[in-house]
């Protein structure tokens, strides 16, 4: 953890970050092996025990729990326990889907579909496949001698999306990132959850260009903001002292970060800035300079809706947070 040689009177003593630029996302391909009937992985030769056992149907479909297929696939899946309906949204796709229902709605198109279920332990188990090929997973299905109930083989090819813009809703307390694909189309990439300015201090609408910045001709992300006697970590300037950044510290280092600012995630809570979650604030500090923000009052949208409760409900506790935090910072 490196401390920063002064303290800033305010964001204006700061210079824009111009080394730090990378509009241009690559993510790498993958390849995945699941095996039936086994807890067991192999992500990019990389072997893997999982908390759950795959389960294989009586015509040879491969199901995954909900959580693990999340944390496999890294494509948070959303169960609704009161209208028992499955809900994902990732990479500008969106499935909905009815426990115990054989049809599946992609993109608010209905197709035939496994209908998930609930297995024996109360995990909620869908189908592997159409689930990974809707969001770019090619997946063929194999046995050997060696392991006769079979796997699957997925593969991904590797994508490049080029940042095209930036929106935050204050209405629903969330920043959505959009970009262009190799395809030209464009679709959100990222969604976070934020806190705009509580109702004092209201977070000024408009269009602005993204400006990260650090202090002096050195790449340290930490600032003392001494009109709210605090630091924070990556902040991006839109306008004035209207910044996004990381939720405040009450001192330096990550021991240190405010709860009040962490529970507050996904609230009007700050003095006018757009406050994220560290990992969040650094996304935008390091990959989006020059880019176009709007921010608007917004409107409840659906959709978002569940992105945000997916969000919330899978945010670590305070303690887990600051702890992971304290291993960087």
């Amino acid at each position: 953890m490196k401390r920063i040689g002064a303290l800033l009177v305010c964001f204006l003593f700061l210079l824009p970050a111009s080394a730090m630029a990378a509009e241009t996302i690559y993510e790498s391909g993958a390849n995945i092996i699941i095996h039936a009937d086994s807890p067991w992985y192999i992500y990019d030769g990389q072997w893997t025990e999982g908390a759950q056992k795959t389960e294989k149907d009586e015509y040879g479909m491969l199901f995954m729990s909900t959580s693990e297929f999340s944390s496999v696939f890294n494509i948070p899946v959303h169960y609704n326990s009161e209208d028992k309906s499955i809900y994902v949204l990732h990479d500008g796709r969106e499935i909905w889907q009815g426990l115990d229902t054989p049809v599946m709605f992609v993109d608010k198109l209905p197709y035939p579909n496994p209908a998930a279920y609930l297995s024996e332990t109360g995990e909620v188990m869908i189908p592997l496949e159409p689930y990974a090929s809707v969001f770019g997973y090619r997946g063929v299905f194999s046995t050997s001698e060696a392991y006769a109930p079979g796997q699957i083989e997925f593969t991904h090819p590797a994508k490049v999306y080029t940042i095209e813009s930036i929106d935050v809703n204050k209405a629903m307390q969330m920043v959505t990132v959009f970009a262009k694909d190799g395809n030209g189309n464009i679709r959100p990439i990222r969604h976070f959850l934020c806190s705009t300015g509580a109702p004092l201090s209201l977070t000024p609408n408009g269009t602005f260009t993204a400006k990260p910045l650090t202090y002096g001709a050195t790449v340290d992300p930490w600032y003392f903001f001494s009109l709210n006697n605090c630091w924070i970590l990556y902040c991006t300037q839109l306008t004035g002292n209207i910044c996004f950044h990381s939720v405040p510290f009450n001192g330096f280092g990550a021991a240190t970060l405010s709860s009040s600012g962490y529970h507050a995630m996904g609230n009007p809570a700050s003095h006018g800035c757009i406050r994220l979650l560290i990992e969040d604030a650094k996304y935008i500090w390091e990959n989006c300079k020059d880019v176009p923000v709007t921010i608007s009052d917004g409107f409840m949208d659906e959709t978002l809706s569940m992105v945000k409760q997916n969000l919330q409900a899978n945010r670590p506790s305070y303690a887990d947070y600051v702890a992971e935090l304290m291993k960087t910072y």
